[in-house]
């Protein structure tokens, strides 16, 4: 193994190559194409991305194309629980934000010599999208991620630090850009053997599937009363937040809920955690931010939206023995360019500590225009119904 220092920057850099080829092609396997059942495509093995079912892998294999620059190829699901269970067919900024994550886990393992044992955690992840608009698949071929990893340092206590930029390009060019940092601990701190049954219980009222912008129930991470009808999500198990009871609620503006986690959530679950997963977090905090928007200003009715740019920083584990209160806010939607837009600030706290924040503009168009521009919609049309779970 050869170990390439680089300086000039406020750390000292290492950068590790690996030379055994055989480890190399241990990561790779035919797989089925993340949510699609009639293709195959060589993705990265489940290992390398810390996965349990290869249904949820969401990158091929990644590849060195300079000193620090990694280059992978993604493909958008067709048929996957919880991504793509959105009236556009797809949770874009949820779904490649874990394709990101994904690439740079692997890449920390096959590259910089991590061991498989080793977990990571994400303190910071920042997006752009290109266009103004809500991010939908037009055009559902493969689509390409350049990785470079800015920074990395060892510190003293065996871990490593890193912070990478990724661009996302398409058939049309570059379609979005992120950046993120993270630290690699031991897996122990990041996972558990056994499942535990104490995940609190609240009196929340989940908010329908469609109010959240989803269709199946276990997606729905938020609650509210069923007889209100403002949230968007198609399957009600893919609902995240649940409103608090009225007598607890802060203001008269609808701003504050709880998060529904459900140890059971096929994906978000897959794997035993001694935490609620970050990536769940995310999707709670755009549901509420879509739903407290919509709900509050008129104008909206009627739209699709998606957080088109946003900050999102961890600060704490969510403990899974706590209650998520989540507080949303937002500006009046303002017209930009093709689209509505609104800032939203959407903080997540536990008894009174804030464990992680997003800061960012959600995007609305009118949601017919959005499905229509969808290519996935028609492809999922033709597909036979999902089974019972989804991706678990």
């Amino acid at each position: 193994m050869n170990k390439v220092v680089i300086s000039g920057n406020k750390y000292a850099f290492f950068f590790e190559k690996i030379e055994d080829d055989d480890k190399r092609e241990k990561g790779i396997v035919m797989q089925v194409k993340p949510g699609n059942s009639s293709n195959t495509t060589p993705l990265v093995d489940r290992g390398l991305v810390h996965k349990s079912n290869p249904e949820n892998v969401f990158i091929e294999e990644p590849s060195r194309i300079g000193a620090r620059e990694f280059r992978a190829l993604a493909h958008f699901p067709v048929h996957h629980g919880t991504y793509n269970d959105t009236p556009t067919g797809l949770s874009a900024s949820g779904y490649l934000i874990e394709v990101a994550r994904q690439k740079v886990i692997a890449l920390s393992h096959k590259f910089f010599d991590i061991p498989l044992d080793a977990g990571f955690i994400i303190s910071v992840i920042d997006w752009h999208f290109s266009r103004p608009t809500p991010f939908v698949v037009e055009h559902p071929g493969p689509f390409e991620l350049f990785t470079s990893v800015r920074e990395t340092a060892e510190r003293g206590d065996g871990k490593m630090k890193c912070a990478t930029r990724t661009r996302f390009v398409g058939r049309h060019g570059e379609f979005l850009t992120g950046e993120s940092a993270f630290l690699t601990v031991s897996r122990n701190m990041t996972s558990r053997t056994k499942r535990s049954s104490d995940t609190p219980t609240i009196p929340v009222h989940p908010l329908t599937a469609e109010e959240v912008q989803v269709r199946s129930p276990h997606n729905v991470l938020i609650g509210l009363d069923p007889e209100d009808e403002d949230v968007r999500v198609q399957d009600l198990r893919n609902v995240l937040i649940g409103l608090a009871p009225a007598e607890q609620r802060e203001e008269a503006e609808i701003t504050s809920f709880f998060m529904v986690v459900d140890r059971n959530h096929p994906y978000f679950f897959e794997h035993e955690n001694t935490h609620v997963p970050g990536m769940m977090l995310l999707e709670a905090g755009k549901q509420a931010a879509v739903f407290s928007a919509r709900r509050r200003y008129p104008a909206l009715e009627g739209s699709y939206g998606d957080l088109r740019r946003g900050e999102i920083r961890f600060s704490r584990f969510a403990d899974l023995k706590r209650p998520i209160r989540i507080a949303c806010s937002c500006d009046s939607p303002a017209p930009a360019e093709e689209a509505f837009r609104t800032h939203v600030v959407v903080s997540f706290k536990q008894g009174k500590r804030e464990i992680g924040r997003i800061e960012g503009d959600l995007s609305f168009v009118d949601a017919a225009e959005a499905v229509g521009r969808s290519a996935l919609v028609g492809e999922q049309a033709n597909l036979p119904p999902a089974e019972g779970k989804a991706n678990g």
